[in-house]
C-alpha cells in the first residue's frame, strides 16, 4: 500500500529521555487518588451462605433475574451429580473466603462486579491495580520467596506470555472450568474459547476490542491539535507520516503489548508498519506511566500511542480539566481499513495462578464470570471505562458497552488470533530483536 514509507525512516529514533522533568503538583494530587500496589478489599459482605444454590437477596436487587435471554439461574442444575459439585465448590470457597486479584486497569475497572459476585456468594475481593512492570516483579518476588497470595492476573498479553508464563506462575485455565454454560462452544463468538497466548492455554479471551480497521492511537493534547488536524488522518498509515510529536512504550518494556501484537499481525499494517514506527524520528520512547501522561498534558507530546497507563488516570484527568482528549473516540468512525478482532489488553483476558492463594474461590469466580450471568454483568456495571463487548454470543444487554462497539452481527470480521501464524511469543521475540537492532 505504501511501498517506500519502510525505506523513509532511516534516521535514529530518539533514545529514552531521562526521567528529568517534574510532575505539575496539580497532576501529582489527581495521581495520588490512584489505585494503590496494595489490594483494595470490596466492603465485606455478610450474606447467609447459600449453597443450595438460591441467589442472596443483594444479588437479587442487582439484576440477576432481569437477563434480556430471562431468568438464568447459573446456580441450578438437572443434574444431581453437578449440583452436588457447585453447592460443594460455593462451600469451599466460602471457607476460604476471599478472592486477590491484580492486574492493570482491569483490576480496578472490575470493582464493581466483583462486589456483585462478593454480595452473591459471601466472599470478599481484593483488587489490585498498577502498572505490570510493578505487579509482576512484586508477586515473582512474592513466589520465590515461598508466598502465594495472588488468585488470578488481570494482565495485558505480553506480561503474561513473556513474563509470568515463563516463569511457572500460571496455570491451564481450561481444567479449571467445567460449568456447562460457560464450557458449550455454541455460547461462544466464533464457536470456540479464544485463549491468546501461543500455547493456547493461559490467557482466556472472554471479550474483544471494538471491531474497526485496525489499531488506532489513545489520547491527544488539544493544545497542540484540533479536531480538524486528527480528522485529517484516515489510517494508521497516514498516521505514521505525521510530523507529530508522538509518545509511546517501547516494545523491550511493560505496556502496549497488546497493540505491538496486534499491528504485527494485521493484515493492512504488519511488519513493515511496525519496523516503520519503530524508526519514525518523531517517536519518543518512555517506560514510565506519569511521565507519559505528565507529558502529554503540558504539551511536551502530541499524542499518545501503545503506552503502559495508569488505570483511568487519562478519563480522570479529562474530568479534572486537562487538555487531552481520546482520539481513539474522535476517529473511530473516520479511519479506514480491513475490519479486525482483537483484544490482547488486560480488560479482555483473564489468567489463573499456578498453585493459588483460594483455589476454591478461583475456580468459582472463573466459572460464574464466564457464564452469561458473569458476563451481562460486566457489561451492566462496567462503568469506570465502557466495557469491551463479550465474546459471548448469549450476552444480549449491552448496558455499559458503548454501542459503537458492538459487532455487527451480519458482518465478517479477521479475529487475529485464528490467524494459523498466529504467535505472541515468537512475535513479541522478533519484535524486540527488532528494536534492539534499530535502538540499540
Amino acid at each position: 500500500m505504501f511501498p517506500e514509507l519502510n525505506r523513509r525512516w532511516r534516521g535514529t529514533v530518539e533514545r529514552f529521555p531521562a526521567a528529568g522533568f517534574a510532575l505539575g503538583v496539580g497532576f501529582c494530587l489527581i495521581l495520588a487518588a490512584c489505585g494503590t500496589s496494595e489490594p483494595t478489599p470490596t466492603p465485606t459482605p455478610a450474606p447467609t451462605p447459600t449453597p443450595s444454590g438460591e441467589m442472596s437477596e443483594p444479588a437479587m436487587m442487582m439484576g440477576i433475574d432481569e437477563l434480556v435471554n430471562g431468568p438464568t439461574d447459573i446456580d441450578r442444575f438437572d443434574d444431581p451429580e453437578l449440583q452436588k459439585r457447585w453447592n460443594d465448590l460455593i462451600a469451599a470457597a466460602q471457607a476460604e473466603g476471599q478472592l486477590v486479584v491484580v492486574g492493570g486497569s482491569a483490576a480496578v475497572e472490575m470493582r464493581p462486579w466483583a462486589k456483585f459476585f462478593s454480595d452473591k456468594y459471601g466472599i470478599e475481593v481484593r483488587t489490585s491495580g498498577g502498572t505490570s512492570s510493578a505487579i509482576v516483579a512484586r508477586v515473582l518476588a512474592e513466589r520465590a520467596a515461598g508466598r502465594y497470595t495472588v488468585d488470578l492476573f488481570l494482565s495485558g498479553l505480553e506480561t503474561v506470555t513473556t513474563q509470568l508464563v515463563p516463569a511457572g506462575a500460571m496455570q491451564p485455565i481450561e481444567p479449571v472450568l467445567f460449568h456447562p454454560n460457560v464450557t458449550d462452544l455454541t455460547k461462544w463468538y466464533p464457536g470456540e474459547r479464544i485463549y491468546a497466548d501461543g500455547d493456547g492455554l493461559y490467557t482466556f479471551l472472554f471479550a474483544s476490542n471494538k471491531p474497526g480497521p485496525g489499531l488506532r492511537p489513545g489520547w491527544y493534547n488539544t493544545n497542540n491539535l484540533s479536531q480538524e488536524e486528527v480528522l485529517s488522518v484516515k489510517n494508521m498509515w497516514e498516521f505514521l507520516e505525521t510530523d507529530w510529536s508522538i509518545v509511546s512504550t517501547p516494545v523491550t518494556g511493560s505496556g502496549g503489548g497488546g497493540a505491538w501484537n496486534s499491528a504485527w499481525y494485521h493484515p493492512d499494517l504488519g511488519q513493515d508498519w511496525v519496523e516503520a514506527y519503530f524508526r519514525n524520528p518523531n517517536v519518543t520512547w518512555l517506560n514510565d506511566a506519569r511521565l507519559i501522561l505528565d507529558g502529554l498534558v503540558r504539551g511536551a507530546y502530541d499524542v499518545e500511542f501503545a503506552s503502559q497507563s495508569l488505570p483511568g488516570e487519562a478519563e480522570r484527568l479529562v474530568e479534572s480539566g486537562a487538555p487531552i482528549a481520546s482520539m481513539t473516540d474522535l476517529v473511530e468512525d473516520t479511519w479506514e481499513g480491513v475490519g479486525v478482532i482483537g483484544g490482547g489488553g488486560s480488560g479482555n483476558m483473564v489468567s489463573a495462578t499456578q498453585a493459588p492463594a483460594h483455589p476454591a474461590v478461583q475456580q468459582l469466580y472463573l466459572n460464574w464470570f464466564l457464564t452469561q450471568e458473569g458476563q451481562t454483568q460486566r457489561h451492566l456495571l462496567g462503568t469506570v471505562r465502557n466495557p469491551s463487548q463479550s465474546l459471548r454470543l448469549d450476552v444480549t444487554e449491552m448496558g455499559e458497552v458503548d454501542p459503537t462497539d458492538v459487532r455487527d452481527p451480519n458482518a465478517n470480521y479477521t479475529f487475529l488470533y485464528q490467524q494459523q501464524e498466529f504467535n505472541a511469543e515468537q512475535a513479541f521475540e522478533d519484535m524486540r530483536a527488532l528494536f534492539r537492532e534499530i535502538h540499540g
